[in-house]
Order: structure tokens, then C-alpha cells, then sequence
């Protein structure tokens, strides 16, 4: 796709001001359990079905994948062992179809960073109109089923237009993930407002891994 021209200006790693975490941490680790559910047609006249996906990812380490929510409940028990307050990739739908689960993040005080209402909608060939209308209704519907604001912005399935920045940016989100361009997080130029493109390593999301039909054995040592 192409991109509009001075949305970024370069800046050389060793140019950069430091950036300063909490701590005195040299490097900011954020775990992703991304919340995905698909929209399923089953018949010609549209006969919807939710089918539950869980696809747990620690952006900048490994990745591990599970095909349904019982995979939740089991990476539940490893973050909370170990402390772990998680920012999850969500699909607005989770909430809608299963409360259990939407209460176990939101009584964590999970960070919520929105994803669409499913994986299977794009927004890649909405008009600039369907698209405002499509962020202010993650927006409202997020805030109506939690009462919390959605301030980070994920495609769903990655989708995006030329406008999407843009118009992130306009519905008050102030950052987004779609962005693979930067190993530090990078302003992006807007129209009007701001926003960050925060860096999400898509190299250790489900698809790289799954699709290239790796053996079993390979599959669990990379995991």
C-alpha cells in the first residue's frame, strides 16, 4: 500500500535522545496476548457463528499459539505466576460473546488495545466514512461493555488504509501497532492530534510461525 509521503522523519538510532522506562530498565518487555475471535459464514445467507481464538505473543521474545480459550485459562496461570499485567490485542467481539473472559482481563487491569469487533472484518476497502465510523464504534461499544477508554489501535488482521493514521488519530487513539518500521516507538504525522506507532514484532505472531508447515519437534523448541 502506499503510504503518504513525510509521515515519519528519519532520525538515526545514534542520534536518538534515551529513552527512560521505569526502574532504570534498559528495555521495555510487553506481553501481548492477542484476543481474537472470528466471524464465520457458514451458508450463503450469512449464518455468522463466533469461533474463539486465543493466540498468546510476547512481542520480543518467543510466541506461543492456542486454537481455542481453554489456551487461556492456561496462560492465565503461567502470567499470573509471575506477575505479568499483560496489554492484549483485542476483538471487541470477546467481550460481546464471552463475558468470563472479559472479566478475567478487566479484574487483572489489563491494557486493551483495539482490534476490531473480529478478525475476519477488514477495514481495508472501507471508505473514508465507514472507516471514522468504524473506530468511533470500537471507541463507544469498548466503553459502553467496560466503562475504560481504548487509547492503543491494532487492524484488525492488520488491515489498514492510506487514511488509517489519520483517522486514529482524529477518534482519540494515541498510538498504534501496525507499523512494523521501527525498533523504538515513533511519532507518526497526523492530520490533527498525535500518535505513536508503538513497535509489535510480527516476525513471532502465529501466522510466521504456523504457515511455512514446520515439523512438530521444530515447532515446541520454538516455542
Amino acid at each position: 500500500m502506499p503510504l503518504p509521503p513525510n509521515r515519519v522523519d528519519y532520525l538515526p538510532m545514534i542520534d536518538r535522545p534515551i529513552i527512560k522506562w521505569p526502574h532504570n530498565a534498559r528495555v521495555a518487555f510487553w506481553v501481548d496476548p492477542t484476543s481474537s475471535t472470528m466471524n464465520i459464514c457458514l451458508s450463503r445467507r450469512g449464518c455468522a457463528i463466533p469461533a474463539p481464538h486465543l493466540y498468546p505473543m510476547c512481542n520480543s521474545t518467543r510466541s506461543t499459539n492456542t486454537a481455542t480459550w481453554v489456551g487461556f485459562w492456561r496462560v492465565l496461570e503461567v502470567l499470573e505466576h509471575y506477575q505479568i499485567r499483560c496489554s492484549t490485542t483485542l476483538n471487541i467481539g470477546v467481550l460481546q460473546h464471552f463475558p468470563d473472559i472479559a472479566e478475567a482481563m478487566l479484574k487483572r487491569d489489563w491494557t486493551f488495545v483495539n482490534h476490531g469487533f473480529y478478525n475476519t472484518r477488514y477495514i481495508t476497502a472501507f471508505s473514508e466514512e465507514q472507516e471514522r465510523e468504524f473506530f468511533q464504534s470500537c471507541r463507544d461499544t469498548f466503553q459502553r461493555l467496560t466503562g475504560r477508554e481504548l487509547k492503543g489501535q491494532s487492524g484488525p488482521a492488520a488491515s489498514n488504509t492510506e487514511r488509517t493514521p489519520d483517522l486514529v488519530a482524529e477518534a482519540g487513539f494515541i498510538y498504534q501497532t501496525d507499523w512494523k518500521i521501527d525498533d523504538h516507538p515513533l511519532p507518526i504525522k497526523v492530520r490533527r492530534g498525535k500518535l505513536v506507532c508503538v513497535p509489535y514484532t510480527s516476525e513471532l505472531n502465529d501466522a510466521p510461525l504456523m504457515r511455512h508447515h514446520y515439523e512438530a519437534d521444530y515447532l515446541c523448541q520454538d516455542l
